[in-house]
């Protein structure tokens, strides 16, 4: 743990004990005995007193596979925010999935705070496409979100059983998870988590995103961060997630191209890589075209995805329904906007040729215009 964070953990417990016993909390005094921005300070004890108000202190910890009015029947899955359960509520007699933070978490930890702004994103994002949220409580002052049981896999899943995805497959279900995508943009949101085990295919084939654990919303001030901290899941992450720039909707758009260069390739693109190889490919190296593993994916496919990855956010889909409408334009066979590897790499070597030419071209100009001493008679 580095210091700044050490430093807030500190002043997060402090806070917390006092918090815990009714008193007042010192926000300037316990700033500047912990070495933390007031601000910063500021804006983990009002967080901290939130949610030491949402806790119920009388609530006992799960135990004999019960949280609060829920049954638990079994795991579904478990990431680095919480465990995912599926659960029976008796009165209701229906199936659920059930979302648990990690019993390692306290009440201070950030994880918890991202975990009630999954909440928080998840309900206002009603839409077919999203895996809906029914109920948010507290057990033993750990928060559970209740949602959708959904009835099918996710694309990781189906990718270890079944290898990579036919094309027409892949290019319909990322097609779904951009229309998705942009009603979440439009809702005011950012997912920057989006990979093949966050997106899930029901039994009758509808896709759903899922996990907004890390969601942030695009015209929020509110970090949940510290400077130098990086979130998400780096083999899917854009060069300015990696570096702490700003972030739009064109950051999600690169990690749903690196989702379909997957789905076609069946790995991502720079993989069995240190983190720190991992992140200087993403920043500076091209991703090996799908062809060269994958014959038979149409050049037109791979350059859609390969249009979502270029380093520049400029150079990508400005929108996530930008990308969608590429895409149906590719399962209806008609051509699409992104240009083919090959000629975007002709068009690269084309613009270098043609500065080197443009540069020698001048440097003859200037010789032939420049002024010439007479040579002395001989």
């Amino acid at each position: 743990m580095s210091a700044p964070t050490e430093r807030l953990a500190r002043l997060g417990e402090e806070a917390e004990a006092l918090l815990a016993a009714r008193r007042p909390v010192p926000v300037r005094e316990l700033a500047q005995r912990h070495g933390v921005d007031e601000k910063v300070a500021r804006d983990c004890v009002e967080a901290l007193r939130v949610l030491t108000q949402a806790a119920d202190p009388g609530e006992q910890a799960p135990s004999h596979g019960r949280c609060g009015p829920y049954e638990l029947r079994g795991e579904l899955g478990r990431g680095g925010m919480g465990v995912v359960y599926r659960a029976w509520h008796p009165e209701l007699k229906r199936d659920v999935a059930l979302k648990l933070l990690h019993v390692s978490a306290r009440p201070s930890d950030t994880r918890v705070q991202r975990f009630v702004l999954e909440a928080q994103a998840t309900a206002r994002l009603r839409h077919p496409g999203v895996v809906g949220i029914h109920h948010a409580g507290w057990e033993a002052g750990r928060p559970y979100l209740v949602m959708d049981l959904v009835r099918g896999e996710s694309l990781s899943v189906l990718l270890r059983r079944s290898g990579p995805l036919e094309p027409r497959r892949a290019a319909a279900v990322c097609r779904d998870v951009a229309l998705v995508l942009e009603h979440v943009h439009r809702a005011g949101f950012l997912h920057r988590d989006v990979k093949p085990s966050n997106i899930l295919v029901d039994a009758d084939g509808r896709v759903l995103l899922t996990d907004f654990g890390l969601a942030k919303e695009l015209d929020s001030e509110r970090k949940l961060t510290l400077t130098g901290m990086i979130v998400g899941t780096p083999q899917y992450m854009p060069p300015e997630q990696i570096s702490g720039e700003p972030l739009d909707a064109r950051t999600d758009v690169y990690s749903l191209g690196v989702t379909l260069y997957t789905l076609l390739s069946g790995e991502p693109p720079f993989s069995g890589l240190s983190q720190f190889d991992l992140f200087t490919a993403i920043c500076r190296a091209e991703p090996p075209p799908i062809s060269s593993s994958r014959p038979d994916v149409p050049a037109a496919l791979e350059a859609i995805a390969l249009q979502c990855m270029a380093k520049d956010p400029e150079q990508r889909y400005p929108t996530a329904r930008a990308l969608a409408d590429d895409l149906e334009r590719w399962l209806e066979g008609e051509s699409v906007v992104a240009r083919p590897f090959r000629d975007r790499k002709r068009h690269r070597l084309w613009a270098l040729l043609c500065a080197g030419l443009l540069c020698a071209g001048l440097l003859c100009a200037a010789a032939l215009l420049a002024p010439t001493t007479p040579r002395p008679p001989s």
